[in-house]
């Protein structure tokens, strides 16, 4: 069978299968498990990934089915979707016009199917335990073979739960010896041939936290798996997404997936990096969350060229648990407590949330709303959340922070991801839900991403936990991996809490305003404070920064951007390099509080500074900025 649609193209002949586009073409062959990769040509660079041998087939060969997938609220984001069906499961694969990667994902239908392999036991019949790593087998996403040559692995997990975790992204590598049986846990592997560089890429979108999977590597072969239905206790369902690739170098490997990325990821409500404050970084919590508060809030915000104020927790009727008076507070079963919890508060909001709702509107910003789905009885009330953000969105609120969300089991997160894409469907696609992937078991960075962007930390003077540098480091680290546009960074009030940081050279208040806008310019700044604890020298200053950059802005969002320069610690000098489709984009230089002053970039390119302190700049025999004080940062246009 052959079947051509758009750039995309498919060859079956019932043992192999062939998927191609523009951009590549991947060849597939019935295995031990499934469908198994037997090679990736990447057409940039003309590189193919060939592997050896592979298993003999101990499936029957599957039936095929095919079809192209579009969102209701996404029409762009339009796909080519094969399903190999087998008795009781289904394996699925993924084709985008012009997409760099093929997704797998596995599918049951209600049980175990009885045929498949097991590995509950080990070599000479010695019994394995029967945790989820033993079980591996049981859910393979999909498998490759490796060729016969040098490989280095190197495996990376993006950790959300940054309420308990500093470091969002970790890293491990060695060489691949073929006599290991090794398994690794994390969101991506990838293998490396040695002395070539050559790299083929698995990356699961799964949570990084709390859930089972991961890659195993033994007998020349690359396992994928991850949590199954029946890990959680249901005999039905569907396993994560996992995508594969494949290039002539690490560094156009991650070019590729964060265009394969932002292909997934389509942003309708917002042409630009928003600009977003949210009282919850001052730690009043609800305290002083009213109507006039509030007005205040969007004034200032308005005044600062600020695009979005956002109240947090405090605006409903019932109480949580994070409220400055949690007794008798919920964190979820909300509707247990009291039906009419997500109505505003009768006494702070006398009139509700339309005055200020228009008051923004006259202001040229928006109102945005915290909002907890109700994770009680495996999200049993997605509904009717549904309902409550549908309600809210027609009373002119389009941005909402999503917390509190626990997805225990794969009911739950059908049922979450059920009321996420009703809200997206029924709203055109125009409501930015913020996933906040601080606690819990939430979707991660790679699950889900359709749906919003990304509330990443909760950090606070108060506690002594806020270091610029540090959030500058998880925005230069993530942003690798998955586009920094999609990533809600925090800046709170450096000025706050002094006692907190007594003769520490990385204070917070040692940083100028404009330098802590800068660091976080090229992710969405989330400006965590009440603006109306700002010192009226930090507004004249903070307007004026956000004024300077606000040109570059929509230029940053359309830009690929990648990380340059030394991770930051404090006293380095990084800084982020942005390609924009149409040629040529931005380079942004910071430099801590170090004594080194320099950026080296990879390739020789003509500068132009447009902002920032005083520096140098130079092209041969590559191009570097040099930044000439400490705490100084510069932006720079580059041309080929």
């Amino acid at each position: 069978m052959e079947l051509q649609w758009r750039d995309c193209r498919v060859q079956w002949d019932g043992q192999e299968l062939v998927l191609g586009n523009s951009r590549m073409e991947s060849r597939w062959i019935c295995g031990g498990e499934g469908m198994d990769l037997a090679a990736f040509r990447s057409c940039e660079g003309e590189f193919c990934w060939q592997g050896t041998g592979g298993e003999t087939p101990s499936l029957p060969p599957p039936a095929f089915k095919h079809r192209v997938m579009s969102s209701p609220w996404q029409g762009s984001e339009e796909r080519l979707e094969l399903e190999l069906c087998w008795p009781g499961r289904r394996q699925i694969l993924e084709l985008w016009p012009e997409g760099d990667f093929v997704a797998c994902r596995r599918r049951w239908l209600g049980g175990r199917d009885e045929t498949a392999p097991s590995l509950s036991a080990g070599e000479g019949g010695v019994e394995l335990d029967d945790s989820p790593e033993n079980r591996a087998g049981e859910d393979v996403i999909c498998a490759a073979a490796l060729p016969a040559v040098h490989l280095d692995w190197q495996c990376i997990s993006l950790r959300e739960q940054s309420d308990l975790r500093d470091a969002l992204v970790l890293e491990q590598s060695a060489p691949v010896y073929p006599r290991e049986d090794l398994r690794l846990q994390g969101t991506a592997l990838l293998l490396r041939t040695r002395p070539e560089g050559e790299v083929l890429a698995a990356v699961r979108a799964a949570p990084a936290c709390g859930a089972p999977g991961g890659f195993r590597l033994a007998g020349g072969r690359l396992e994928v798996w991850g949590s199954s239905p029946m890990e959680t206790g249901h005999a039905a369902g569907e396993g994560c997404r996992c995508f594969i690739g494949a290039a002539r170098d690490a560094e156009s490997l991650w070019r590729s997936w964060r265009r394969q990325y932002r292909m997934l990821w389509k942003a309708p409500w917002q042409s630009r990096g928003r600009m977003l404050s949210n009282t919850w970084g001052d730690r009043s919590r609800d305290s002083r969350v009213c109507a006039s508060f509030v007005a205040d809030e969007i004034r200032l915000a308005a005044r600062l060229g600020l695009d979005c104020v956002q109240i947090d927790d405090g605006w409903q009727k019932g109480r949580t648990k994070n409220s400055a008076c949690p007794q008798g507070g919920a964190w979820g079963s909300y509707y247990d407590l009291d039906p009419d919890f997500w109505t505003p508060h009768p006494q702070r909001f006398p009139d509700g949330l339309a005055p200020l709702v228009r008051l923004a509107q006259s202001q040229g910003v928006e109102l945005g709303l915290w909002f907890s789905p109700d994770s009680s009885g495996e999200f049993r009330h997605w509904q009717r959340d549904a309902e409550t953000l549908l309600g809210l969105w027609r009373q002119g609120i389009r941005v909402f922070k999503l917390d509190g969300v626990n997805l225990p089991s794969d009911r739950a997160l059908r049922r979450y991801q059920k009321l996420l894409e009703r809200v997206c469907r029924e709203s055109g696609g125009q409501v930015d839900l913020q996933q906040d992937i601080t606690a819990q078991r939430r979707m991660g960075m790679l699950l889900g991403c359709q749906y919003g962007s990304l509330f990443v930390e909760n950090r606070y003077t108060d506690f002594g936990n806020y270091y610029p540098h540090r959030t500058l480091r998880n925005l230069w680290s993530l942003s690798r991996f998955v586009p920094a546009q999609r990533l809600l960074m925090e800046l709170p009030n450096p000025a706050r809490n002094p006692q907190n940081y007594e003769n520490d050279p990385l204070a917070p208040g040692r940083w100028q305003l404009e330098w802590l806008l800068a660091s976080v310019i090229c992710a969405q700044p989330l400006f965590w404070m009440e603006l109306s604890g700002l010192s009226n020298a930090q507004r004249f200053q903070l307007a004026e920064a956000v004024e300077r950059m606000k040109p570059w802005r929509k230029i940053l969002w359309e830009c690929d951007i990648q990380p340059v320069g030394s991770m930051p610690d404090g006293f380095s000098v990084c800084g982020f390099f942005c390609s924009h489709p149409a040629g040529g984009g931005l380079v942004l230089a910071l430099r801590e509080m170090g004594e080194q002053d320099t950026l080296q970039l990879d390739k020789p390119v003509k500068l132009e500074k447009l902002l920032g302190g005083p520096a140098r700049c130079g092209e041969s025999p590559r191009s570097y900025i040099q930044l000439l004080s400490p705490g100084s940062f510069g932006l720079f246009r580059w041309r080929a």
